[in-house]
């Protein structure tokens, strides 16, 4: 029993829905391309997909999204921290803040942030956080830890405050 079907994507992207049963038993519709203007589209992403550019264009994709994971990995980061960013000059008067390795403004390193705010110290302050930025301070400057700011952040820091060694 095939339904014609009207989908948002207009008349290009497919026209009939089929009914089928998922891998758990459930039962779904899919669209296909029954009549001309539908069936030609289908042809035609089936070709540009298909051909030697396209294929070449995804290769080049893939390679390029492999050299960026490896850019954003933890281990080329900490190698580039050891070696490169660990040279440069130390920024007077600034601070790198983290609680519970970035999960939480609070404990001594809180306390200490407002220690500092209260006596009007002039700090650069900046705070780590592992996941949201939010219920930390607004004051301080926000970095996610382990981005490449946060280790630019660690090693142009004249003091480092943690709780966690």
């Amino acid at each position: 029993c095939r339904a014609p079907r009207c989908p948002r994507l207009g008349p290009l992207a497919g026209d009939t829905g089929e009914p089928y049963l998922t891998l758990k038993d459930h039962l779904a519709l899919r669209l296909t391309a029954r009549r001309r203007p539908a069936r030609t589209t289908r042809r035609l992403v089936r070709y540009a997909t298909r051909v030697r550019p396209a294929r070449k264009a995804t290769l080049l994709a893939r390679a390029l999204r492999k050299r960026l994971d490896r850019y954003r990995s933890r281990s080329f980061k900490a190698a580039a921290y050891n070696s490169w960013l660990t040279r440069l000059p130390v920024r007077r008067g600034s601070v790198v803040f983290e609680s519970h390795m970035g999960r939480c403004y609070g404990d001594s390193p809180r306390a200490l942030h407002e220690e500092i705010r209260r006596q009007g110290l002039k700090l650069h302050a900046t705070w780590s956080y592992e996941t949201s930025p939010a219920g930390f301070p607004g004051d301080a400057r926000l970095v996610r830890r382990w981005s490449w700011r946060y280790l630019w952040a660690l090693a142009r820091a004249e003091y480092w405050i943690d709780n966690q060694g």
